[in-house]
């Protein structure tokens, strides 16, 4: 088998062409869309921003305090075709990201804090592989527009003088499996809130994070994403939190140690978790890429305590199951718990991969209700998604967030880079955890 790298130069082939939308364009003269276009005007997109953006903080679904202010609109725009709108706030207080098809719900991501550029988003990002993604989505949505769908006859009106929408969050009702598209009714699954993927937003294979490894490479994403999980397994509030070895915690670990020149506890600890992996294969200069195959890092994970953890294709439903498990409490008790998974992709013939931290899960789900003149109320329903955090271990500037976990650009060739589609694996079975003793002489 092949080692867990990076995205090859493959992916590169198709490059982000970006512009700011600062100062440059006025959301006022904004052009609207030609006639019989389906790009979704800049215009139109701060609308959905401003409808939603109250309910996309750091508790997603629940009105935010903290009012937050764009500071700039970054465009992807492609051989003359606008594909998406990146909504940064200021000081690094979040985004939101959209695509630029008008018949099709336009809110891919989004997230609390740091920022969402395109020409920063590296082909070595498996964020890169997931905008390859919508944008052929996007493409296909704006080449075939559907003008007569509900959706559209609902939505084409938003940002009209002439009409109100009004955003209401609304509860959860009844349990449905197999959900993962935009929709009309709701499947009951429970909100589980991503603890260790938001306190652990720092983490990236750059700086003070590499000091400990071989030859000053890259610590490795297959160390920062188990260190996620120890952490997730040391910190976890509603994680049956337990000692480890190596342990971290959020008052050592969860400070950003990048720009540190000196050895730090956490560092120490992430070359710990290479040193466990059997077979880690170091970068051979400063900040070169360190691996590991998926059998060694499953080996480790067994070495380190996880011993049931198990590789299985990435499927959303079984992906939900491994964030809860049962389990005794302090008093005795059977309670409900919560713990991350595993994802990681990668490319056989290749060579290429990266792995990453995924735990938490919300569902959008709002009343909309939309208004004509003298706020007449002309129509009500309700739309629900699903969204799950990611937290790629490339600290903020990379995309932490939420997104969509439809299986049609997690499974499917048919969008984005064939690196990610062909072996979309997750490690799973990780609510099982025995401390590993024989380690502790190491």
């Amino acid at each position: 088998m092949k080692q867990l790298k990076y995205f090859a130069a493959i992916l590169g082939l198709l490059a982000f062409v970006s512009c700011h939308e600062k100062d440059e364009l006025s959301l006022d003269n904004a052009p609207e869309k030609a006639k019989n276009s389906n790009t979704l005007t800049i215009k139109k997109a701060n609308a959905y921003v401003s409808l939603f953006s109250d309910y996309l903080g750091e508790k997603p679904g629940t009105k935010s305090e903290v009012q937050r202010e764009v500071d700039y609109i970054d465009v992807l725009v492609e051989r003359g075709d606008t594909l998406m709108y990146a909504f940064n706030y200021k000081n690094d207080a979040g985004y939101i990201l959209l695509g630029a098809a008008d018949t099709y719900f336009p809110i891919l991501s989004h997230n609390s804090s740091g920022h969402l550029k395109f020409n920063e988003i590296s082909i070595e990002s498996p964020l890169y592989s997931v905008i390859q993604s919508f944008k052929g989505i996007i493409r296909d949505a704006k080449a075939t527009p559907d003008y007569d769908s509900e959706y559209y006859e609902r939505w084409k009106d938003l940002g009209d003088s002439d009409y109100t929408y009004e955003v209401i969050p609304c509860e959860t009702p009844e349990f449905i499996t197999d959900t993962k598209g935009r929709r009309t009714y709701s499947s009951g699954k429970k909100n589980i809130y991503p603890q260790t993927g938001m306190e652990l937003k720092y983490w990236t294979q750059e700086g003070g994070y590499n000091y400990y490894a071989e030859n000053k490479a890259c610590i490795g994403c297959p160390a920062i994403a188990i260190g996620m999980l120890l952490y997730d397994l040391n910190s976890r509030m509603m994680g049956d939190p337990t000692t480890t070895y190596p342990s971290f915690s959020y008052y050592y670990d969860a400070y950003n140690i990048k720009d540190r020149t000196d050895g730090t506890e956490t560092a120490r600890k992430l070359r710990m978790i290479a040193d466990i992996i059997p077979n880690y294969d170091w970068g051979n200069t400063k900040d070169a890429t360190s691996t590991a195959t998926l059998e060694d890092i499953v080996e480790g994970l067994h070495r380190l305590g996880f011993t049931q953890a198990q590789a299985v294709n990435y499927n959303f439903e079984t992906l939900y199951r491994n964030f809860t498990f049962k389990g005794i409490n302090y008093f005795g008790n059977e309670q409900n718990f919560e713990r991350g998974v595993l994802l990681l992709a990668h490319d056989y013939l290749n060579g290429n991969g990266h792995i990453w931290f995924c735990d938490g899960y919300y569902e959008q789900a709002y009343e909309v209700v939309k208004k004509g003149i003298f706020g007449i109320v002309l129509k009500r329903w309700n739309e629900y998604e699903d969204k799950i955090y990611m937290n790629w271990g490339w600290a903020e500037k990379l995309g932490n967030g939420w997104y969509t976990p439809s299986d049609i650009y997690w499974e499917s060739n048919e969008y984005g880079s064939i690196t990610c589609k062909l072996n979309t694996k997750m490690i799973v079975n990780l609510s099982h955890y025995e401390y590993p003793y024989d380690l502790i002489d190491m």
